[in-house]
């Protein structure tokens, strides 16, 4: 039987026995990402319990992930979000501050005692190649597109937690 909930607007959490489910799912925006949403994706990570042996990371539409929402970064932002210029604004220290809870939306799938698959289709920019790289194993489209975009913004290449890791070793084998 599959059990679904939805932590964040554009995230739905799957589970099916011992495998969950984890998708990004707004593919209008091709799954640009949020604060918000790396908060929520932070807190599945490390609410997944013990009866969990795989997590797919995947996305609906035609691309994984296009990276961080850029409305984030305009006057205007996103409603119900930070503020990322008021928060640049306030200088390098307290911007560390505010991104790094964020960054465990990558860091926190090194913790997970599951095997982590991300699971690859379009684009994987920015925030979704740093999402891409945090599982253990990635099956990627033959088309699909990777990178950062930490040449014009250098801000990324800051905060950029490192998300690669060895898998093989033996309580995160697959029997």
């Amino acid at each position: 039987m599959i059990e679904e909930n939805r932590p964040h607007p554009h995230l739905r959490v799957e589970r099916d026995g011992e495998v969950v489910t984890v998708s990004l799912s707004n593919p209008e925006r091709r799954n640009a990402q949020t604060p918000s949403l790396w908060l929520a994706l932070a807190d599945v990570a490390e609410r997944l319990d013990a009866a969990t042996r795989v997590v797919v990371l995947r996305a609906d539409g035609p691309s994984f992930s296009a990276g961080l929402d850029l409305a984030v970064l305009t006057p205007e932002g996103v409603q119900g979000e930070v503020s990322m210029l008021e928060q640049a604004a306030r200088g390098a220290q307290e911007m560390a501050d505010v991104i790094a809870p964020f960054q465990r939306a990558f860091s926190a799938w090194a913790d997970v005692d599951a095997i982590v698959i991300a699971a690859v289709q379009g684009h994987a920019i920015g925030a979704g190649f740093q999402l891409a790289l945090a599982a253990d194993l990635r099956v990627v489209a033959f088309s699909s597109s990777w990178g950062t975009a930490t040449d014009a913004r250098p801000l990324a290449t800051a905060s950029a937690a490192p998300t690669a890791r060895p898998v093989a070793h033996s309580s995160r084998a697959l029997l």
